[in-house]
């Protein structure tokens, strides 16, 4: 007999890198939670509950790269194999391999993307093996011993002088043969720009 587990909950993608801002400007180092599912009218805000969504008169752009982070939002989700500090992995065990513990492979929840715009197919995507905003640790202002361990999250996407800027990248959660709809972002990675002031501001 079939089990209903109830809708499966999208996963959110997050994008953490300096934006270049339409009149040239640098903004360093924004975090931004993007979700470009469903495309607004230029006339509409860009700035919904938080989310930003689909402008295609200001899309996005990052200078020279970009950090992505995808956060499954359904459980129990698994936890990944890594090398750390601690030594190395044991024969059993290679990056990114998950740790089930007593769990079924069928019983967490698998987030897949793709980068070239086609809609993830578990066996035609990326899985998502990352560390995700779950893992976030904020930085203590004024503790300079308690940095933030944002860039050990996610993966980063750099820009490529031969390839095409403009970058879509649609994520989707799988389990237990269910699976959410899809969370999409589009965004451009520009030409590195090491000569342009950075735009602070104000808190």
């Amino acid at each position: 007999m079939a089990i209903d587990i109830g809708p499966i909950a999208k996963p959110q993608i997050r994008l953490v890198g300096d934006i270049v801002g339409s009149d040239g400007w640098i903004l360093p180092y924004t975090s931004t939670r993007v979700d470009h599912a469903i495309a607004t009218p230029p006339t509409s805000t860009t700035d919904i509950l938080g989310v930003t969504q689909l402008d295609k008169e200001d899309i996005l752009t990052y200078n020279g790269s970009v950090r992505v982070i995808i956060t499954g939002q359904t459980s129990d989700k698994p936890v990944y194999v890594r090398q750390g500090s601690t030594g190395a992995l044991d024969t059993n065990q290679f990056e990114g391999s998950i740790n089930l513990g007593i769990k079924s492979v069928n019983k967490v929840a698998e987030t897949y993307f793709t980068y070239n715009g086609r809609d993830p197919v578990r066996t035609k995507a990326y899985l998502y093996n990352f560390k995700d905003w779950d893992d976030f640790v904020p930085e203590i202002e004024g503790d300079p011993s308690s940095p933030s361990n944002v860039t050990e999250l996610g993966f980063v996407l750099r820009n490529s002088p031969t390839g095409n800027n403009l970058v879509t990248i649609k994520a989707k959660t799988y389990l237990r043969g269910n699976e959410s709809r899809i969370a999409v972002v589009t965004f451009k990675i520009a030409q590195k720009t090491d000569d342009k002031e950075f735009f602070q501001p104000p808190r």
